[in-house]
């Protein structure tokens, strides 16, 4: 087996950080979530998805936290989700203000 000059040995990094290692990180992640935490109901009003969005007068927001334990190490990811009833059903919203 020969020694990889420097040059080889960075493209071969490059290569794993984007792609065999972020799909394995992914994958690893579909399959390690421990702990999935939704919090009750909190109502909100006069509420947009996102600054200039249409108003919302009424729905509820949720907290979401998840809960990783795999071979990348273990962290926790939390967030805010949002409810609300409109004529054909209940819409799941996302906040995108900055």
């Amino acid at each position: 087996m020969g020694v990889i000059s420097s040059a080889n040995a960075e493209k071969v990094r490059e290569r794993l950080l984007h792609t065999g290692s972020s799909s394995c990180f992914y994958e690893s992640l579909r399959r390690s979530i421990v702990h999935l935490f939704l919090s009750g109901p909190t109502e909100v009003q006069d509420w947009s998805m996102e600054s200039g969005a249409e108003v919302i007068e009424r729905l509820y927001k949720f907290e979401i936290a998840k809960t990783y334990k795999g071979k990348y190490g273990n962290f926790t990811i939390v967030q805010d989700v949002y409810a609300t009833e409109l004529e054909d059903g209940w819409r799941v919203l996302w906040d995108y203000n900055k």
